[in-house]
């Protein structure tokens, strides 16, 4: 059964897989129109928000901290670290070891315990620096949401890519560990290659709760080829909250079409982003209705 709807924050930082005219139309559109998204997709049968750490959305997520109706406090979330560019932006300045320094600086007020600051201390350790970072990420976002509407943090599939390439379990686990100790929050993983990902977990007997990839008839972005990513979405179903996302292929499918795909997997949450009111009003109306049955 399908628990969440969340709308997906791309519009609103300028991402579009096919089209990147559409992309900087959106950006340019402001904050206080895409907190009108966010409103009419909860007025409209949305139950959450997935997003990357971008200052965009904490702007917005400030924005509905101001709604009368309390939007803020009744919508689930489920952020994604790191945002990439600012990581690159911070190394350009700094150079990598002056990155490392401020991380550590940073964190030494936020730290839940003196044993983590020691292992960070002996040789840099680059697994709790990176935890660390993280945090720091995560910090200003974590300051606004409701704590207990912060249903699982996601590592970005930038992340989740290169620890499942380089066989790194233990990272994986030590972000987990970090993140829970700072934020009391379940940490969970984006991909675009779930039968590699099924692979890596069986492998090292882990459970990941959450578990966020592509699923469209069209097989984007699913990789390394539908069937096989759906035998994987189909076993892991069973242990870990499948969310489904880039349903639509970027715009190449209409709803109708998605949904009567992603059904046919149950998946536990389906994400769909749009940067425009009346399709947020639309769309998640649509998918309310699919999910409960309703015609």
């Amino acid at each position: 059964m399908v628990e969440e709807l969340l709308l997906g924050d791309n519009p609103f930082i300028g991402v579009s897989h096919l089209a990147q005219a559409k992309a900087r139309e959106s950006v340019g559109m402001g904050v206080d129109s895409f907190v009108k998204v966010v409103t009419t997709a909860w007025e409209s049968g949305a139950t959450g928000f997935t997003f990357s750490t971008h200052p965009t959305n904490l702007e917005i997520l400030r924005g509905l901290a101001g709604d009368d109706r309390g939007v803020l406090t009744r919508l689930n979330y489920y952020p994604l670290v790191p945002y990439g560019m600012g990581y690159v932006r911070a190394s350009n300045v700094t150079g990598l070891p002056g990155l490392g320094k401020m991380i550590l600086k940073r964190s030494l007020t936020k730290m839940s315990s003196l044993g983590w600051l020691v292992k960070a201390a002996i040789g840099l350790n680059p697994s709790i620096l990176l935890a660390m970072q993280l945090a720091e990420d995560l910090a200003p976002f974590m300051e606004v949401l409701p704590r207990q509407r912060v249903r699982a943090v996601l590592l970005h599939e930038v992340l989740t890519e290169v620890l499942v390439a380089h066989d790194a379990p233990q990272i994986y686990e030590t972000l987990r560990d970090y993140l829970r100790s700072s934020y009391g929050v379940e940490v969970g993983l984006e991909t675009r290659n779930i039968h590699h990902l099924k692979l890596f977990m069986e492998k090292h007997g882990l459970r990941i709760p959450y578990i966020m990839t592509p699923m469209n008839p069209l097989g984007y972005q699913m990789t390394p080829d539908r069937e096989r990513a759906e035998k994987a979405i189909r076993l892991l179903g069973g242990q870990s909250r499948i969310i489904a996302i880039n349903i639509l292929a970027s715009g190449a499918l209409s709803l109708e079409e998605a949904i009567k795909y992603i059904l046919k997997f149950d998946p536990y949450g389906v994400a769909v982003g749009t940067s425009k009111a009346w399709r947020a009003r639309e769309n998640f109306k649509r998918l309310r209705d699919a999910v409960t049955g309703r015609s």
